[in-house]
């Protein structure tokens, strides 16, 4: 329960974290009096699975060995999140014969989601015609060569860009194209920005409708190009 608060954390920030957990025996019969009743749940996991990409409590070794494989495949799969798995006392404790854990195991790491080519196709028409874009800058890649090409992109668009504090770094804040003021709410630059946008292209941006609509409120609505692995 105390680490319920840092697991929601990673939650937010699409962190990929493999969680091991642990309670007594799931066989009452094996349960010492007083401790291991204070000490076992039989769904430890629902403490915290509304903010879990997925969770398991395997009975046996191999179904364990066979849940942490699938559990690190699951959890490094965009969109990252953490993954839980909880093992009881018994099992923890279980004397393993020889030759227990054999097989090899399956699974792999699904394949990245794309747009379709027609979306892409509309989504780049509409930027290319656009005369006052707007880049929001959200829970985007940490790596280098695609923060080169976030800040190419911007350039080719002349696109302003709107970073959050809520989110890691997306966009070098010393840049002539960088929206000045960026912090856990939307600015007034950034508003005024946004308020005179005619397209809008959103990079898994926290928040989108409530930021848009903040916009609204000074302008009319732009054209908005969602990019977010998010269904």
């Amino acid at each position: 329960m105390h680490a319920s608060m840092a697991i929601y954390n990673a939650y937010c920030d699409r962190v990929p974290m493999l969680i091991l957990g642990a309670t007594g025996p799931l066989d009452a019969v094996a349960r010492r009096p007083w401790i291991d009743w204070i000490h076992t749940a039989a769904d430890q996991a629902a403490l915290v699975r509304p903010f879990l990409k997925w969770d398991d409590q395997p009975g046996s070794v191999p179904a364990a060995v066979e849940s942490l494989n699938r559990a690190w495949h699951i959890t490094m799969t965009p969109p990252c999140a953490p993954v839980y798995v909880c093992l009881d006392a018994e099992l923890q404790e279980r004397e393993l014969a020889e030759g227990a854990v054999t097989g090899e195991l399956i699974a792999r790491p699904a394949g990245a989601s794309r747009a379709s080519a027609e979306s892409a196709r509309r989504a780049a028409n509409a930027l290319r015609s656009a005369r006052r874009p707007v880049l929001l800058a959200g829970r985007v890649s940490r790596d280098p060569a695609e923060w080169k090409r976030r800040v190419e992109l911007a350039e080719l668009l002349g696109a302003h860009v709107i970073t959050d504090l809520k989110a890691g770094a997306a966009f070098p804040t010393d840049h002539p194209l960088s929206v000045p003021g960026p912090g856990y709410f939307l600015s007034q630059a950034a508003a005024d920005v946004l308020a005179r946008a005619d397209c809008v292209l959103s990079l898994d941006w926290i928040d989108l409708a409530g930021t848009i609509r903040t916009a609204a409120k000074i302008g009319p609505l732009p054209e908005v190009i969602s990019v977010s692995l998010d269904a």
